[in-house]
């Protein structure tokens, strides 16, 4: 049974099952930047369509005000320039939850965007290698870190060191 946890403690969801007496503490966070993307949403909004991924040239004005001006320009964009931007968000959000006390029952679970980065398999083994190298190492006092696509079409499950022996990747694409 998985319950949400909407008070301010330091997980989001709980599920009940074997193990760790019965609970799994998850947390959750994303990888995303989102004030880039309230700015597009914005512009979306009001012009019914805008770029995903060229880049926001100006802002102008307080946001929710009549007169604000959001400009995204309509461009391609380099694949290999979206993925690096997308596994800088992936290590700032998994760092963002390093040196903070969760413990041995407890999942970080790692939304990542779907629309154009993470897609090819050469892309998954560019996560792979960031989460491997750098970020398993890192202060997280998580038993698991999680990354799912937004469209769950990415699996990624790291077993962190802290509490096992040996560090597994399971995937499915």
């Amino acid at each position: 049974m998985v319950t949400t946890n909407l008070g301010n403690d330091n997980f989001d969801a709980t599920i009940f099952l074997g193990g760790c007496n019965g609970t799994i503490y998850i947390e959750v966070t994303q990888a995303k930047d989102g004030y880039d993307e309230s700015r597009r949403l914005e512009v979306l909004t009001k012009e019914g369509a805008v770029s995903g991924t060229g880049p926001i040239v100006k802002t102008q004005g307080r946001r929710g005000a009549p007169d604000r001006i959001v400009e995204v320009q309509c461009e391609a964009v380099d694949h290999d320039d979206l993925l690096t931007q997308n596994l800088l968000l992936v290590e700032t959000a998994v760092r963002a939850k390093a040196n903070r006390v969760y413990g041995p029952c407890h999942v970080l679970l790692l939304a990542v965007d779907d629309y154009v980065p993470f897609r090819e398999q050469s892309d998954h083994q560019a996560l792979d290698a960031l989460i491997t190298q750098k970020l398993l190492s890192s202060d997280l006092d998580f038993s698991r870190l999680v990354v799912l696509r937004d469209s769950g079409k990415l699996y990624r499950s790291y077993q962190l060191p802290k509490y096992a022996t040996r560090t597994s990747i399971k995937t499915t694409d």
